[in-house]
């Protein structure tokens, strides 16, 4: 849906005469730099959130021995640490993934929207870099589960999935 959005400014672009002919390079500086540091922020603001949810909570987690590895009997086997209760995690984990997700598609769309203003305001050939951009950072925001589970598992040592033993 996020994508739409940035399909519809380019029609828009494509559509709508600019206000001018071209913008002043100082705005267009201006913007850029704003649109640089939102795409920054979506990097660094989001991370600094769930990083900060993370230290409020506190999951059991055990250690299980790890299967099938050939060690010698006067070694002690290999072991990790896993979740008492890996389903309840999860659900946890795409919980706390929301707020840092809306935040960076957020910041992407910020990105698209100050290109769609140097459009309107004439600088038409540079504003497709602000969309691309904030596509850019749109896409990279894209959830998977392992996206989603990676800090969880590196705040808490352990991992999501029990060994099957």
């Amino acid at each position: 849906m996020m994508l739409m959005s940035n399909a519809l400014y380019v029609i828009v672009l494509g559509v709508i005469t600019p206000i001018a002919s071209a913008p002043p390079l100082s705005t267009v500086l201006v913007l850029a730099v704003a649109a640089a540091m939102q795409a920054l922020a979506s990097l660094f603001v989001p991370g600094l959130i769930l990083r900060k949810k993370l230290h409020e909570m506190s999951f059991e987690i055990r250690e299980e021995v790890v299967a099938g590895d050939p060690s010698l009997f006067r070694e002690p086997a290999p072991s990790r640490h896993v979740f008492a209760d890996p389903a309840e995690l999860l659900a946890t984990a795409y919980r706390q993934a929301m707020g840092p997700l809306v935040l960076r598609l957020g910041f992407g769309e910020a990105v698209c929207v100050t290109g769609l203003v140097v459009g309107l305001l004439g600088g038409r050939p540079i504003c497709y870099l602000f969309i691309v951009l904030g596509v850019a950072v749109i896409a990279w925001a894209f959830p998977t589960q392992a996206r989603i589970v990676a800090p969880f598992e590196r705040h808490f040592g352990a991992v999501f999935e029990p060994s099957s033993s």
